[in-house]
């Protein structure tokens, strides 16, 4: 029998909270209830050098893995072909591809659906202008009076999508196991006959 520890889907650790990339295995710690990724991809996308820099290093220092676009387009390309655990995307792009539009697009990519997406503003915004974000589809927006709140919004959505990845891991597993039973099943029958 094959232990927990030893188990693929598991990363060879047995931690229940690994979620399997093309990559590898990303391990999850937990934090007060319960999830936190001790590592995440995240795409940063913001067209403001400085603003950039900032958001760069705040996140690297938070020990992600952060991956720059320096505008929307080039963003968009980036999710298609990377796999992210949570994309930061700035509203105020000034040029090309909107942070509304890129919201938008994401949550039409297949691979990036379940991704979670949080629109960042480095300017006060309008209650309209929050809820237009809502509409496009964002998981959260942090404008710039709630900025000291990026930390628990982030780790919040990245339990999320932690919790997402793992009920993913699970259902494959299961459906595998299924699958397996069918055909044991089958073997069974056919040898009765």
């Amino acid at each position: 029998a094959q232990s927990r520890t030893d188990d693929p889907g598991l990363g060879g650790r047995g931690c229940p909270f690994l979620a399997d990339t093309p990559e590898g295995t990303r391990a999850f710690g937990t934090d007060s209830l319960g999830w936190s990724p001790s590592v995440s991809r995240i795409l940063l996308i913001d067209d403001e050098l400085a603003s950039r820099l900032v958001m760069q290093n705040r996140l690297k220092d938070l020990g992600h893995d952060v991956v720059v676009a320096e505008n929307g387009a080039k963003g968009l390309l980036e999710a298609r072909e990377t796999p992210f655990d949570l994309v930061l995307v700035e509203y105020n792009l000034a040029s090309g591809v909107s942070g509304l539009e890129v919201c938008r697009r994401l949550k039409q990519v297949p691979q990036a659906v379940a991704v979670p997406v949080l629109i960042v503003s480095r300017q006060s915004v309008a209650r309209e202008d929050v809820h237009k974000g809502y509409e496009a589809g964002c998981d959260d927006f942090v404008a710039k009076p709630d900025l000291p709140l990026l930390d628990d919004v982030l780790a919040a959505l990245l339990r999320y999508k932690g919790l997402y990845d793992e009920l993913a891991r699970q259902l494959r597993a299961q459906e595998e196991f299924s699958r397996r039973l069918q055909e044991a099943q089958q073997r069974g029958s056919e040898g009765e006959g």
